[in-house]
């Protein structure tokens, strides 16, 4: 019964770490105002998307997330239909022009 009890314990953490495995990625997403910093955060924030913090100074999207329900490239989908470019990913036209006249960046500067 010893045995099979510390069996169990050793074996909790791993199971319970693999259950809770995040990863973390940190995407360029030009904004410019608290605006766009609600906007961006609002579109990552899907299933699977633990935090989404948007950094409205590095122009940075810290996302942390859980891969086995939600893979990055689904959720730069997301913040590109917002009308955000990611990266070098190019937002469609159509969804930034859709965005307030402030929140309109100069695309051809990042």
């Amino acid at each position: 019964m010893k045995k099979l009890l510390l069996a169990v314990l050793i074996a909790a953490p791993v199971f319970i770490f693999k259950i809770n495995a995040q990863t973390t990625a940190v995407l360029h997403v030009p904004g410019m105002c608290d605006m766009c910093k609600k906007r961006i955060e609002l579109a990552a924030d899907i299933k699977g998307v633990k935090d989404a913090n948007y950094n409205l100074e590095k122009k940075e999207l810290t996302i942390v997330y859980k891969p086995e329900k939600v893979d990055l490239q689904t959720i730069v989908s997301e913040i590109l239909k917002s009308g955000y470019d990611v990266d070098s990913l190019r937002a469609p036209d159509e969804a930034y022009k859709k965005l307030d006249h402030c929140c309109q960046y100069d695309r051809h500067q990042h």
